[in-house]
């Protein structure tokens, strides 16, 4: 985890000269703040990426956890599945008489 807090202050760090350049760009027309401001900002997309690899990564190394469901709980899921899925569908009809 010390890569994605590493990968944090860095966007912290590049989300703040973002903000200070577009000040500039704003109140003093300084045309190179726009330039800093988008390497900056490339500079935030790259981290999030590599941040997005690194969870990606941790998420496929977590073990996959089973349930055993029985038949008989399957039956009653199905059950429930179709008693919600008419109760739906009623109501569908019902508005559509109205």
């Amino acid at each position: 985890m010390n890569n994605l807090e590493s990968y944090i202050s860095t966007i912290d760090n590049n989300s703040a000269v973002v903000k200070g350049e577009l000040y500039k760009l704003q109140n003093n027309k300084v045309k190179k703040a726009g330039l800093v401001a988008r390497k900056a900002l490339m500079a935030i997309i790259k981290s999030a990426h590599a941040m997005r690899k690194l969870i990606q990564a941790d998420v496929a190394a977590m073990p996959i956890v089973k349930k055993n469901i029985t038949p008989e709980k399957l039956k009653e899921m199905a059950a429930k599945r179709q008693i919600t899925f008419n109760e739906k569908k009623a109501k569908r009809l019902a508005a559509l008489k109205k």
